[in-house]
């Protein structure tokens, strides 16, 4: 990218401008690159237009801080991914797709489809096939894009490939190749942002120390949020099979002894109970308590009574 100084008319006013704001020149074919990727990752062609414009503005704005030059493509793209999520109706598929590409010129049937296919995607997965498969972007660079660990970056990458491949039957290396429509609007030269335009709080994402941006914190706070809904749904999940597994005991109903429940009544006249005449080893009878068989150290109760009263009384 090289300054246009001609672009502003001559005068004092212009010096001032060219110094604070100066017009930056692009390079054809880095545009071409940025809006393929993009065609993929905003919902529509208008929209990637429009992103294409803003991503190089504020690369522009950014200038001091360029990455590598291998890396430059997937710098921007990630730059128009963090500015898309800002602009949450440029990610609102499912309101826009059937409108894709109505007022541009139609692409393929296969790179339509397959575009249509990345619309059910999450931002994440939709970044990382739009980084790997059409940028080549390396691990490195996709786990500083994601927000994740390298060792993540293939469980990301292999994801977004198999849901890609549920809703699409386009093969995954011909993606690359897949023409895409380039509008005559797309913008050639751009001016840096102003420094109200840059603010941070307008951006809404800070910035690394290799240039690159950073997950906003509405995108950071939907992913703890998702993590707390799945780790609270898998222990809702754990704890509902360890109830089916180990259900809790149950009291068990066991049937009364009528005789015994009648016998000791507790709330009025005695019902009368039909007792079995069983044998008796002897000795008076105590209102139907047989005393005979009690064994008290060897004497028989019965026997003592029967013979004390046997005994005259000398009074």
């Amino acid at each position: 990218m090289t300054t246009d100084a001609p672009l502003f008319p001559p005068g004092p006013l212009a010096a001032a401008a060219r110094a604070s704001r100066p017009v930056v020149e692009l390079d054809p074919d880095v545009v071409t690159a940025v809006h393929r990727a993009l065609w993929f990752l905003l919902p529509g062609d208008d929209a990637a237009v429009a992103g294409t414009k803003w991503t190089f503005e504020i690369a522009a704005t950014r200038s001091h801080a360029l990455p590598d030059p291998d890396h430059y493509i997937a710098w921007l793209v990630t730059i128009a991914d963090r500015e898309s999520r800002r602009h949450r109706t440029l990610h609102d598929w499912q309101r826009r797709k059937s409108t894709r590409h109505r007022d541009s010129v139609e692409p393929n049937a296969r790179a339509r489809h397959v575009a249509e296919a990345m619309g059910h995607l999450t931002p994440d997965e939709r970044l990382a096939l739009v980084l790997r498969l059409l940028v080549g972007a390396p691990p490195q660079i996709l786990s500083t894009a994601l927000g994740v660990t390298v060792g993540d970056v293939a469980g990301v990458v292999n994801q977004a490939i198999d849901r890609l491949t549920e809703r699409c039957d386009a093969p995954l290396t011909s993606i690359a190749a897949l023409p895409v429509p380039v509008p005559v609007d797309m913008p050639r030269r751009v001016q840096p942002l102003s420094a109200r335009a840059a603010r941070r709080s307008k951006l809404n994402y800070g910035w690394q120390s290799n240039g690159f941006p950073t997950l906003t914190d509405f995108d950071r706070q939907g992913r703890r949020r998702a993590l707390a809904i799945a780790t609270t749904a898998a222990v809702f999940a754990l704890a509902i099979g360890l109830w089916r597994a180990n259900p809790p005991l149950r009291p068990v109903l066991v049937e009364p002894n009528v005789a015994t429940v009648a016998s000791h009544d507790l709330g009025g006249d005695a019902v009368p109970t039909e007792q079995t005449p069983g044998p008796r080893s002897g000795g008076p009878d105590l209102g139907g308590i047989d005393l005979g068989g009690i064994d008290l150290g060897g004497l028989d109760l019965g026997s003592a009574i029967d013979a004390a009263g046997d005994q005259p009384n000398d009074r």
